[in-house]
This record gives structure tokens, sequence and C-alpha cells, in this order.
């Protein structure tokens, strides 16, 4: 924001130029004062972006365990259940898969995410 200074008036003495000197000197120091305050304000807010990503990210990743725990849980208790292994193998491939494939586009979305907010 730049601040208007008042009309120079000419005097006949040298206080007048000493005003506008000394005006124009705190005019550049709350120039560079609150550019200063808002180059740490951007810094703030984008730390704090940061920081809500990084979050998000925990979060996600949390789900991601999550629902591997889940799976691996189910796949074991399938194990467990007696004759019926020779049926669970084509479904223990297809389960993992179908686990890998969410873990990949579980990381892509963040990557997009990130992407998105940087723009």
């Amino acid at each position: 924001t730049v601040l208007a200074t008042p009309p120079k008036r000419p005097t006949s003495d040298g206080t007048g130029s000493k005003k506008n000197v000394l005006q124009e000197a705190m005019h550049q120091a709350l120039i560079s004062a609150m550019t200063e305050r808002d180059e740490a304000h951007a810094q703030l807010v984008a730390a704090s972006v940061l920081h809500v990503h990084e979050m998000e990210q925990e979060r996600k990743k949390i789900d991601r365990l999550t629902q591997k725990l889940v799976v691996a849980e189910k796949l074991n208790a399938e194990a467990n259940i007696g004759g019926s292994s020779f049926f669970l193998g084509s479904d223990e491939i297809s389960a993992k898969d179908s686990l890998l494939k969410k873990e990949r586009d579980m990381m892509q979305n963040t990557d997009d995410e990130l992407l998105a907010m940087c723009r």
C-alpha cells in the first residue's frame, strides 16, 4: 500500500525542506516495514498451507494402513478356514492387487492435490 504524501509547500526558509526530507524518510521507513510485514505474512500462510497438506497426507496414510490391516486380517481369517484353501488362491491374489491399486490411486491423488495447491 502506497500512502499519498501531502503536496509540498514552497517556503522561504529551509525548515520546509527539512520537514519534507524527514517526512519522505519516515514514508520510506513505513513502506519498508509494511513490505517486511507482508513478506512475513506470506511465509506464515505458506507454512500453514504446507502444514495442512502434511496433516492431510498423514490422515490418508493412516486410512490406507487401516485398509491394509483390514484386508490382511480378512485374508488371514480366510486362510485359516480349513478345506477352502484351494478356492481362496485366486481371491487372495485379486484382493492384494485391489489393495495395491487403491494405494497407488491414493498416492496419485495426494500428488495431484499438492500440485493444485501450488498453482
